[in-house]
């Protein structure tokens, strides 16, 4: 209870939400921050899932940062492409291309092969559009 007097995440919080790691927590936000964030999280995943939508209704654009694990995200469309393709999955491999979308609402469709992702960000660096 004192970490919500702090504006802080009470750590069971993150740990219920797979947010805390071996050597601490991965959260650094404040409370109503991560509530926020949990919000658009939940949302993301509801509109994902939801048993009712057929495939060609599934989101466009996957927001990677607000799914709860990222790695099993990317793994998932390395094992789909690779049964459709009859490809063994030890030669899967991630490529990434950038794209000159910076909106990710003005996508309308998914790709036929890969997909979208935004959200990420960089550090320490900087991406120029132009070039």
């Amino acid at each position: 209870i004192s970490a919500l007097f702090l504006n802080q995440v009470p750590p069971n919080w993150l740990k219920t939400c797979g947010q805390i790691g071996p050597t601490g927590t991965y959260n650094r936000k404040n409370l109503a921050d991560w509530w926020f964030d949990l919000q658009l999280r939940w949302k993301q995943l509801e509109d994902w899932s939801a048993p009712t939508k057929p495939v060609e209704q599934l989101l466009p654009s996957i927001w990677l940062p607000g799914t709860f694990n990222p790695m099993g995200y990317i793994t998932a469309c390395l094992q789909v492409t690779a049964r459709l393709n009859k490809y063994s999955l030890d030669e899967m491999r991630v490529k990434i291309d950038v794209t000159d979308i910076t909106d990710p609402s003005t996508v309308t469709e998914q790709r036929s092969f890969g997909t979208l992702i935004h959200g990420l960000f960089m550090e320490g660096a900087r991406w120029d559009i132009e070039e």
